[in-house]
């Protein structure tokens, strides 16, 4: 079901203590986060040196900043899934570079972001992927296009207008990164040889490599951004419904421990 950012379902911006109930039962929660609203002062006291390493990477000091309130956002939270302080978690990365959250019964996450938003994916499935991409026009579509979609999906691609072809492109391309992204394999894996559709629906699909079910999901295509949700799906992990939130830095501070 698409639904609107501003619309989003109406919990508190900061999470309570009954915060796991819904990943339990299989949900998943996806909190989008404004990182233009920055708290500068707390994140001394809670990133590691490698993320502070990694944001220096960046040249543009938006970015830079950006990345660390991003970072700073998904420690919080995932702190109260978890009960640990943030400044005290750690991550582990796969063979591909995807981040997981280390120790026992840590529940399992993805992070996206783009311009000014930030989305966070968290439940207990072991995979879950997450993308997020502003709405605006790329450059040169029709030539990105035949680069990440499969034939089908550019024969439907090339016969729509001219003057919508925006949101497809961004819903297939949501969809790819988000699956991708669950697997854990990121743009190893050609895009070319998966197919996702143009469409915001939600439906599961069979991964012929890990011979296991996966469901696709496309919660937004409003207010200004595409937010796209891949989750395993099966008897293990059966996935119920994507819980979309909002989640304000600046109206919680960590009770650190």
């Amino acid at each position: 079901m698409t639904a609107s950012l501003a619309g989003q379902s109406a919990m508190a911006t900061a999470p309570g203590a009954s915060i796991t109930q819904a990943i339990d039962r299989g949900d998943i929660d996806v909190w989008t986060i404004d990182i233009d609203q920055q708290t500068p002062a707390a994140w001394h006291g809670v990133l590691s040196a490698d993320e502070f390493g990694r944001a220096d990477r960046f040249i543009r000091l938006a970015d830079r900043n950006h990345y660390l309130q991003a970072r700073y956002s998904l420690r919080t939270l995932l702190a109260r899934y978890a009960g640990r302080a943030a400044s005290t978690l750690v991550f582990d990365c796969n063979a591909h570079g995807k981040p997981a959250l280390a120790g026992a019964d840590a529940p399992g996450f993805n992070l996206s972001h783009s311009g000014n938003l930030a989305v966070v994916a968290i439940g207990r499935q072991p995979e879950i992927g997450i993308d997020i991409e502003r709405i605006k026009s790329p450059t040169h579509v029709h030539q990105l296009a035949r680069q990440v979609f499969s034939d089908d999906e550019y024969a439907d691609f090339s016969a729509l207008p001219d003057d919508a072809l925006t949101l497809p492109f961004l819903i297939c391309w949501t969809r790819k990164e988000a699956y991708l992204k669950a697997l854990g394999v990121g743009l190893t894996r050609d895009p070319q040889c998966l197919t996702v559709g143009l469409t915001a629906r939600r439906e599961r699909l069979l991964d012929a490599t890990r011979r296991d079910w996966l469901a696709l999901d496309t919660l937004s295509t409003e207010n200004g951004a595409v937010i796209s949700l891949a989750v395993c799906d099966n008897p293990h992990w059966p996935y119920g419904v994507a819980r979309l939130q909002s989640f304000s830095s600046l109206a919680f501070t960590e009770r650190r421990v």
